[in-house]
């Protein structure tokens, strides 16, 4: 007999059904969906037949656990995009959407190897947690827990841009064109009439999804936009939704609201329900729904859509110094050739910098070991040519994406908001996995096909806005400092402007829940708002944060 505990969410986005003798838990599907998949997965286990095929044909966002007296069968979607968390403890198994939820009840002790992963990026890498023995079941992943107590993890989908394709002879826009048709239509379907609301920015992914509502005539959209007063995403959002004809609002965000709302009882409540013990909240909109819902712009039947993670999808990501000559590599079994290091290390450079004082060389050799253990789950062969831009793109998959990023939609699900995250489909990742790199470098099949295609007419020359600075006051003020590092390294001048002047220049204002000075006197080198965030919430989950540790 299985004996086995699930604890719910604090954001209690899960709901719990009876199904004859089993127990469900899901979430992100409704009743009819969950009862359909429960009576399938259960049909495909009793005549001892694999639930991957099934499970495979799930098309949407969710996670599910189903709880029989026989076995537990646990699933996240292709992003995990709801996490799931487990562990054996003593004599039984728990299971829940939050690591802490788990470890307040076993009280294990921390991973240092995850936390130093943390400490550095702001989440961990792999299934780990920041507790030794707590695991997270891994994007397209199910867990078969059996009546002997056997533990079993399969892969039902897996996202491989390392994989070498020789195939020369896909015509990659036209599937593009596609791709984007299938998804918004997806949408379109999904929302039933519903509205959308649309976080509008100046890039490319929001406005792909607002305009490609247009085209196919779907209208009951609205828009908005925030952070500081006159910041150039505003603006372009504003002009996007006008010629779009949408209903937009603008969340104004400075330094004195949001020091406020940060010591409001709303914000300590959201830091604590979205607490998950493998990446720091995402904070960036928190005030800003609370505002919309409060002026009535967004009412408790709409959905939220915004355009996680395209740029990442399409190749923005990649850096610019990788070329196809020095691309294909031969993988070697347990070994770091020079390629390869060269690799993981613009990997780190890229998102494991968050505190400058990190980035020792013990620290990193630290992280090589920690990346090349989840290599290794891939089961690359000896001498298999592979993608070493894929590389990149399958670890920030399963590690920033999976976690930091998709922790940005917990703000939606604290104020009880329905979202979608349609550039995240199944179909969509799949069709991204086999894209060649020169396609991929700059996002160039991305921005030309959307170009070709000009959903809204918001995709011409008019409609491309440059990255400007704001306040207006801090212009003056960063040229004046500048002159200062004229005849010196541009290392140098960005290191004195990220220190001095990204507290004025952060468009959400994120750094306003720490005093000035104390950043200012920090020799840490932060790199951004984000760097001081790790620390509340290594704070939050352990006691207390490094650098206090090395003050006392």
């Amino acid at each position: 007999m299985i004996t086995n505990k699930f604890l719910p969410s604090k954001l209690e986005q899960w709901s719990k059904y009876n199904y004859k003798e089993n127990i469900i838990w899901s979430t992100g599907l409704d009743i009819d969906v969950v009862k359909n998949h429960t009576k399938a997965l259960l049909n495909a286990i009793a005549i001892n037949k694999s639930p991957h095929k099934i499970i495979k044909e799930f098309d949407t966002h969710f996670a599910l656990i189903i709880i029989n007296k026989k076995f537990l069968i646990a699933i996240v979607d292709c992003a995990r995009t709801y996490p799931i968390f487990w562990t054996k403890h003593k004599d039984y198994y728990l299971f829940s959407p939050q690591a802490d939820e788990i470890n307040n009840i076993t009280h294990y002790n921390i991973n240092k190897s995850q936390l130093l992963a943390f400490q550095m990026s702001g989440y961990t890498t792999y299934n780990n947690t920041l507790w030794n023995n707590i695991k997270s079941l891994d994007a397209g992943s199910f867990l078969f827990l059996n009546s002997n107590n056997k533990i079993k993890t399969e892969k039902y989908f897996e996202y491989n841009p390392w994989k070498f394709n020789s195939n020369k002879n896909i015509n990659y826009k036209f599937q593009l064109k596609i791709e984007f048709n299938k998804l918004l239509k997806k949408l379109i379907n999904e929302a039933n009439g519903r509205t959308i609301c649309i976080p509008l920015s100046a890039g490319l992914d929001s406005r792909l999804i607002a305009s490609g509502l247009k085209h196919l005539g779907h209208t009951n959209v609205k828009c908005f936009a925030y952070g500081k007063k006159n910041n150039y995403e505003a603006i372009a959002s504003r002009k996007i939704a006008k010629k779009l004809n949408y209903q937009w609002k603008f969340c104004k965000i400075n330094h004195f609201k949001m020091k406020l709302f940060f010591k409001t009882e709303l914000y300590k409540s959201y830091v604590n329900k979205s607490n998950d013990g493998v990446s720091t909240q995402g904070m960036q909109d928190i005030y800003v729904i609370d505002q919309l819902l409060k002026n009535n712009f967004i009412g408790e039947n709409d959905i939220i859509v915004n355009g996680n993670s395209g740029d990442f999808i399409s190749g923005g990501h990649i850096p610019k110094t990788i070329n196809n000559n020095l691309n294909i590599y031969k993988f070697k079994t347990n070994s770091l050739s020079y390629d390869l290091k060269n690799i993981l290390d613009m990997h780190i450079k890229k998102h494991y910098s968050l505190w400058g004082s990190l980035m020792s060389k013990k620290n990193i050799y630290i992280l090589i070991d920690l990346f090349l253990q989840q290599l290794q789950q891939l089961n690359i062969k000896s001498n298999q040519a592979i993608y070493l831009h894929g590389i990149l793109e399958y670890l920030e998959f399963h590690n920033r994406q999976n976690k930091y990023v998709i922790n940005l939609q917990r703000t939606y699900e604290f104020f009880k908001i329905t979202w979608r995250l349609p550039l995240w489909n199944k179909d969509f990742i799949d069709f991204w996995s086999d894209v060649p790199l020169d396609l991929k470098l700059n996002q160039k099949l991305y921005k030309e096909t959307l170009k070709e295609l000009n959903y809204g007419n918001v995709w011409t020359e008019e409609y491309d806005f440059p990255y400007r600075i704001t306040p207006k006051w801090i212009i003056p003020i960063r040229y004046l400092f500048k002159i200062f590092y004229i005849f010196s390294k541009k290392e140098k001048w960005h290191k004195f402007d990220k220190h001095f002047l990204n507290y004025w220049t952060d468009n959400v204002c994120g750094y306003s829940m720490f005093p000035y000075l104390e950043i200012i006197k920090n020799k840490h080198n932060a790199r951004n708002s984000v760097s001081w965030r790790t620390l509340q919430y290594e704070e939050i989950n352990l006691g207390n944060n490094w650098q206090k540790s090395k003050k006392e």
